[in-house]
């Protein structure tokens, strides 16, 4: 089974584990609520998983986070990632990445394990030739107080989240990687270490996106 307590690349094998985490904490998620049901088959592992890195952090064998890295290659990917929404007209620096597929388990909400796994992505995107790193979210939840903190900028959709209902905005999130992605890590560095003692990485690394850039 391996090391039960590590972080690790999630591979076809933990397909259903992962699923069923994402699908668990979606439904329990105290900053929306599924509104369409079909979207929960989005939420299993998919051909999307096979194609890019999925981290997970594991506790006795049974993954208690996870999150995943796109590549999106223009404009029009990114709404289709964003449910609809469009990036400011300025953004025209392709292919850039996102976090998709964000995850914990209740038992685990506030521990640092979102902030350790960014840390591992982030770490990717600056090796990468990407300008941007996109996160999709609520205003207003925890996990958007530490994106303000590491200099992510925001903006606020206008309308619902077709498949997500909320009480609060959904968001497009940026993070200027040449501009505020090395200050971010170090910020993301100084508040994980005791978790990524914790939770240490066993296995392959991820794999930094060689992307050819252009606008």
């Amino acid at each position: 089974m391996g090391q039960p307590t590590c972080i690790r690349l999630a591979t076809p094998a933990d397909a259903a584990a992962i699923g069923a985490l994402r699908v668990e904490a979606f439904e329990g998620s105290s900053d929306f609520s599924i509104a369409n049901a079909c979207f929960i088959e989005q939420l299993r592992w998919t051909d999307k998983d096979d194609a890019v890195d999925v981290i997970a952090a594991w506790r006795e064998n049974k993954p208690v986070a996870t999150m995943r890295l796109e590549v999106i290659s223009d404009r029009h990917h990114l709404a289709e990632y964003a449910a609809g929404l469009l990036p400011p007209a300025d953004h025209v620096e392709w292919p850039a990445l996102a976090l998709a597929r964000v995850a914990t388990h209740a038992s685990c909400s506030r521990t640092g394990l979102n902030s350790l796994i960014r840390c591992y992505f982030l770490e990717v995107a600056l090796a990468s030739e990407a300008r941007r790193l996109y996160s999709y979210v609520v205003l207003g939840a925890a996990r958007t107080k530490l994106m303000e903190s590491l200099g992510y900028q925001f903006l606020t959709r206008s309308d619902d989240d077709p498949d997500l209902a909320s009480q609060r905005p959904w968001a497009l999130a940026w993070l200027d990687l040449p501009g505020r992605g090395k200050q971010a890590l170090a910020l993301l560095e100084g508040q994980i270490s005791s978790t990524r003692q914790e939770y240490p990485w066993v296995g392959p690394k991820p794999r930094v996106p060689r992307l050819r850039c252009f606008g």
